[in-house]
């Protein structure tokens, strides 16, 4: 359980947030689990992606020649954004 006593959060984004912000990239050695995720961290100009480790959970993401960064779980969502399907990427 990463929510420690004292710690009152609506939803389990808060909880991981939370958890980035206390133990940065190493929090998701803690999770358990399914899971696909995006953290975007402007302070310090880096995004973590990261799955669970059988991969259980997609994650597609496209860089687009604008600059423009999206993520989504299914290749469909970024499709219907405008991206080329030979854009779009997936964490392995």
């Amino acid at each position: 359980d990463l929510q420690r006593p004292g710690e009152n959060f609506q939803s389990d984004g808060e909880v991981l947030i939370s958890e980035y912000l206390r133990s940065g990239r190493r929090f998701v050695r803690k999770l358990d689990g399914e899971f696909a995720l995006a953290v975007f961290d402007f302070a310090r100009g880096e995004a973590l992606f990261a799955t669970d480790p059988f991969g259980t959970k997609p994650l597609r993401w496209l860089h687009g020649s604008g600059g423009q960064l999206a993520v989504a779980s299914y290749a469909s969502a970024l499709l219907r954004i405008g991206a080329a399907p030979g854009e779009i990427r997936a964490l392995e």
